[in-house]
């Protein structure tokens, strides 16, 4: 249960973002034009601040989504790593001899007694 809650982080955490340098040349596009509208929304499109403004967006966005890459492969490496030393804590366990609980040889008697056996122990 822990590991999968780890696991969804690790994807929350990444936001479902694709990195910029592995988009294809309609994503880049699509990503280009939502930077220009939210550039749109403070400045004039024909400005010097609007330039500005969609390279620092377009930075921004680009390290953005870095650092949630970044953030999501801690979070599955730290998963790994959890993985790694529960299967070695499982591996020794199993490799341990199993000593026996009672040691004492047992012996059993039975008697029969009409249509029934009774087995006495001791």
């Amino acid at each position: 249960m822990k590991k999968a809650f780890l696991i969804a982080s690790a994807f929350a955490l990444s936001g479902c973002a694709k990195p910029v340098d592995q988009m294809n040349y309609a994503e880049i596009h699509q990503l280009a034009d939502e930077i220009k509208a939210r550039c749109a929304k403070q400045t004039a499109p024909s400005s010097p601040e609007f330039d500005n403004c969609t390279k620092i967006e377009a930075q921004y966005e680009v390290n953005t989504r870095n650092r949630k890459r970044a953030a999501a492969a801690a979070a599955l490496s730290g998963v790994a790593d959890g993985m790694t030393q529960a299967g070695a804590s499982y591996s020794a366990a199993a490799a341990r001899p199993v000593a026996p609980a009672y040691s004492a040889p047992v012996y059993c008697n039975s008697q029969t007694v009409g249509p029934t056996t009774q087995m006495v122990c001791n």
